[in-house]
This record gives C-alpha cells, structure tokens and sequence, in this order.
C-alpha cells in the first residue's frame, strides 16, 4: 500500500475528492480495477464502483469509445480516514494462521497445491482455502458469475462470524476475492494480506503447505 500521503496526491491531481463519482475498470480479470477500488475504500473513500466485464464487457455492449486523451479535472482535496480491518500485514497474518480466521489464497489451483511455483517455494499459507480468483468471471464475458455461483464458491470455507484474510502473490488477484467477498456477498470481516507470497517468502523459515 503507498502510504496515505502519497495515495491523496495521486487521487487529487485526477481530481478525486469530495463529490467525485469513481468507475473503475481494467483490460483483464477485474483485479486491477478492484486493487484500485479496495486502496480506495482503506483509505475511506466509498463513492467507487467495479463495471463489471471491464473493458472487454464494455466494448462487447457497443458502448462509445474514445481515443483522445482523458480531459484533466480540476485538482480537489481528497479526504484520507484510514479505516482499520480492509489490509492484513505480516503480524496479522501471522496470527492468521493460528487462530480461526478463515485465509483464502487467490492464486491458481497449481500455485496452491504445489504443482506450480510461480513465487519460488511451492505450497500455500497453511491451513489456506484456495479460490482462484479468475474462478469467479465467466470465462467469455469476464463479468463476475451469478451471486449463486459466487456464494457457492465460498460456502464450505466460511465461517458464521469469522475474520477473511485473502492473499496471492503481490496483492492484486487477492482484491478480487475480498471484493466478491465484501461487496458481493456482504461478508463485513474482509481483509487482503498486502503483501502476500512476495513479502510471507523473503523469510525462508515461514512455512508454506503442499
């Protein structure tokens, strides 16, 4: 996560503030957009949505496009509140891991099981869940599935008032989960672990599971 300095200055020179409207969307996967959209609301911002397809759904719908650059906004303040439980760091997910929250991993069935090691290490933050977050988007449309499906996806892991942390590689494909999660599904206790495989492995003592 940048931190809250750095994150106002860049929402406030595209003029993101108080009374500003935030669509956000990306080329692929949604996880882009929803990493922009969860640093969004940990800092307190809540007018910002996900189009749902990104930029493919949008085109497919016939929607106008353009290819001139975006017109600039004038600069306005952006108003940072910090809002605990939406970002998991190395403690807390340390504790994670012996108490009852449920952790998630956002990463493909291979990078979970082992098969794959796209991080180094093979395995998995142990006692993790796996739901690959490209497993929530139709494959054709990339929309995000029917909320059946979506609640389906998650049903066996969680647990009636427990704490979610998800993770991945760098804290992006993890946003995607925790926005189904939070957003989708209405499960209030979501939390990303920032800085995933990528900080959990600088430490080879960590443990990992296969």
């Amino acid at each position: 996560m940048p931190t809250p300095d750095r994150f106002a200055k860049a929402m406030e020179s595209l003029g993101v503030g108080e009374g500003t409207r935030v669509v956000l969307y990306d080329r692929r996967f949604t996880m882009w957009a929803t990493r922009v959209w969860w640093m969004l609301k940990a800092f307190g911002f809540d007018d910002c949505a996900v189009l749902d397809g990104g930029w493919k759904s949008w085109r497919s719908g016939g929607f106008p496009v353009d290819t001139a650059p975006a017109p600039s906004r004038p600069e306005t303040k952006f108003q940072i509140a910090p809002r605990a439980g939406y970002i998991a760091d190395l403690t807390r997910m340390e504790e994670a891991l012996n108490d009852e929250t449920c952790v998630i991993n956002a990463l493909s069935p291979g990078n979970h099981d082992g098969s794959e090691a796209d991080y180094g290490r093979p395995g998995h933050l142990p006692g993790a869940s796996n739901v690959y977050a490209l497993h929530l988007l139709d494959r054709d449309t990339q929309c995000y599935l029917p909320l059946d499906q979506l609640k389906a996806l998650f049903d066996e892991m969680i647990k009636e008032d427990k704490p979610i942390v998800t993770y991945c590689g760098g804290g992006i494909a993890a946003t995607s989960d925790a926005f189904v999660l939070r957003a989708l599904l209405g499960q209030d206790d979501v939390a990303v672990y920032d800085g995933s495989l990528n900080e959990w492995l600088l430490d080879p003592n960590r443990p990992l599971e296969v």
